[in-house]
């Protein structure tokens, strides 16, 4: 079985790590990652390495199978009953798909299916244990059952999901999720602990666990949309309540992965022990069940754990999509994690060898926003409160209280601004607005001159003869052209001013609308000198994207157009193409790194401050409100230096904006 082994500990665990910029009369220090006051401090960061053992799998004798414990040889028999059902025992000779897809259904019941025997048996290995502060919580009278309808996918029906809360009547409410195959009363020294202090508790059983209904448990994927609704109806009986999710395990991700439909009552997430990615964690999961497989003749030749990325591969494709209707490599709390900057915590046992630690590493570096991490010794899975309460209970509790006063402001994605002027192609007399016209590609053949319209009301772009062979009019908020015969070209065209070293989507629409047997179109779209040229053989609507990265700051043509791409002997020869939905948007979608400040120093009633950011973006001042009170441009190479006037009491962020308009997590001067 694979496992993680700690060998590095924590040296410290401090909550808020004093990071000393520099230290005089007049000091500051960074008591947290990005929030910096007048008080020099230093702390020591904690290092934590792992290695990697793998216990090799071959296959085990009979004998060896007899010195399982009974536990363990009921498992493996009824795992090769299992098997046996699924293989032709009677053919000639078994054939290595028939193996697989035996494997794969036992992989698919013994993770995904409820009501999998298989999954019980192992945990029994590991020993029964008592529920802790059970007496506490049955006495407790401020105690009511809540209950959720959700939409099941995989079998199509309505579900009900039931949940258990704690009102003590806060403006705060923590939804704690507990982790796969468990319950929320499992979660019971979790949930005392912030009942205790005073916090209403919600804590729901996930679909397809405890008295909640369901088939399929799903590593996260439907599990958020769930917990989602859970806030959803928490904030709609009390519309002021703030919310804080945390959860373990499967928990963890679960709150994690909610965060791609962000909630604005959501203020805090706590994520003990989860995984970064589903298809790791079913990998790891699905490993307390493939050691197994070396004591069962029929399967023990071949080497499932050297096969476990086929294998998962095949799960997916053969079971997940077609019956789940989702795919488990897109469920990525690691993607997840930077969907927004909600402040975080993250904790980790440093003996966890199920979720090794380094997946905490991975979130920590991936999320954005204010965020901590904690590591506990000697905890495994789980157990990390249990392990160390003290330090687990002022981390939460210390982490909680920071982010109501020390708060930075969150990264900003801009929103994409369409740079194409009048995407819609309104037109005048003589000409569509904003835009040239051409019949060849090349930026010379552009012009904006005084064009025809014929009694179709088609602007004539070409003739040969007193034939019109290019013709283009507005249809369905877009442009259609008509080309006659295969060299001649209908091309629209726009300059738009780029920035060096951005990179840009150009998308549109294209649908032939030609009609004739075995003719169709080419759409044409491009920038400046790069060109695309695709044919439209059906008469579906097809999406183009053409990214473009600008290497100087210039004005580029923007290019979209169509052409006859094939001609039959029986069929026209001429064609239509229908383009609409053009846009170019700066695919800029990142915000830029927060601002690095490399000195902080005072004299006489004012600070300078020098630091680096993106090269040629804005370093912006903001106050407490959001009002810009004061901002530069950084050089070249990102650097900048700028002077603030002390104003005690009060609070400064510095923000770095892009050329998009992206916006950094800020850094927070407190004066």
């Amino acid at each position: 079985m694979k496992k993680k082994v700690l060998v590095g500990v924590l040296l410290c665990n401090l909550l808020i790590q004093g990071i000393p910029v520099m230290a005089n009369e007049k000091g500051v220090s960074e008591v947290t990652e990005g929030v910096y006051i007048l008080a020099p401090d230093s702390s020591i960061e904690p290092e934590v390495l792992t290695t990697d053992s793998m216990e090799p799998f071959e296959a085990k004798t009979a004998v060896e199978r007899k010195q399982l414990s009974a536990e363990e040889q009921q498992l493996v028999n009824e795992m090769e009953g299992y098997l046996n059902d699924q293989i032709d025992l009677k053919s000639r000779g078994l054939i290595e798909s028939q193996l697989d897809k035996a494997v794969v259904n036992l992989a698919f019941d013994f993770g995904f299916n409820r009501d999998n025997s298989m999954f019980g048996l192992i945990a029994n290995l590991v020993g029964d244990y008592d529920i802790p502060h059970l007496d506490w919580f049955n006495s407790l009278t401020n105690v009511s059952e809540r209950t959720l309808q959700v939409y099941d996918e995989p079998t199509g029906k309505n579900v009900i999901l039931r949940g258990t809360y704690i009102d003590n009547g806060a403006s705060e409410t923590v939804i704690v999720h507990h982790g796969y195959r468990g319950d929320g009363q499992g979660m019971l020294d979790f949930i005392k602990l912030f009942a205790d202090r005073g916090y209403n508790v919600l804590f729901p059983d996930a679909r397809s666990h405890g008295k909640s209904e369901g088939r399929y448990i799903t590593f996260g994927h439907y599990e958020k949309d769930d917990l989602t609704k859970w806030i959803e109806q928490e904030v709609a009986m009390k519309p002021d309540q703030e919310i804080i999710l945390m959860g373990v395990s499967m928990g963890a991700a679960t709150t994690v992965l909610s965060q791609g439909t962000p909630h604005p009552s959501v203020k805090a997430y706590i994520e003990d022990c989860g995984y970064s990615s589903a298809e790791q964690q079913y990998k790891d999961t699905l490993h307390l069940l493939t050691q197994y497989l070396q004591y069962i003749p029929i399967v023990n030749l071949k080497d499932w754990d050297a096969k476990e990325d086929e294998l998962i591969y095949q799960l997916n494709e053969q079971k997940i999509k077609p019956l789940l209707k989702f795919d488990l490599y897109s469920v990525s709390p690691l993607e997840s994690v930077s969907k927004t900057g909600v402040p975080k915590l993250f904790i980790h046992g440093d003996a966890d060898w199920f979720i090794p630690p380094v997946a905490m590493t991975q979130m920590y570096n991936q999320a954005i926003g204010y965020k901590e991490q904690v590591l506990i010794a000697n905890a495994g899975h789980g157990e990390a409160l249990g392990t160390d309460r003290e330090t687990y209970t002022n981390a939460v509790f210390s982490f909680l209280e920071t982010i109501k006063t020390l708060n930075t402001k969150q990264p900003e994605v801009a929103a994409d601004v369409n740079l194409i002027q009048n995407p819609f192609f309104k037109f005048n007399q003589t000409h569509f607005e904003n835009w040239e016209t051409s019949t060849t590609f090349d930026n010379q053949g552009f012009s904006q001159l005084p064009l025809v319209r014929n009694s179709y009301s088609e602007f004539i772009l070409k003739k040969a003869g007193k034939k019109e062979v290019v013709t283009a009019t507005q249809k369905e908020e877009g442009i259609r052209f008509f080309t006659r015969y295969g060299y001649n070209d209908g091309l629209v065209g726009q300059n738009v001013k780029l920035i060096a070293g951005e990179t840009y989507e150009l998308k549109l629409n294209a649908k032939n609308e030609t009609g004739g047997w075995l003719t169709y179109p080419n759409v044409i779209y491009g920038i400046d000198g790069i060109k695309k040229e695709d044919p439209l053989k059906s008469s579906k609507t097809q999406s183009k994207t053409l990214v473009y990265q600008a290497t100087e700051t210039k004005d580029v043509k923007v290019k979209i157009g169509g052409k006859l791409g094939r001609r039959s002997l029986l069929g026209s020869d001429y064609s239509h193409t229908l383009i609409n939905g053009v846009s170019l948007v700066n695919a800029d979608r990142t915000p830029p790194a927060a601002l690095e400040l490399t000195e902080l120093s005072w004299n006489q009633g004012s600070w300078t401050i020098r630091g680096k950011g993106e090269p040629r973006s804005l370093v912006q001042v903001a106050d407490e409100t959001g009002k810009i009170v004061s901002e530069l441009l950084t050089e070249g190479n990102g650097f900048f230096t700028m002077t603030l006037t002390e104003a005690p009491g009060s609070v400064r962020h510095l923000i770095n904006q892009d050329v998009k308009g992206n916006r950094s997590e800020s850094r927070l001067l407190v004066f």
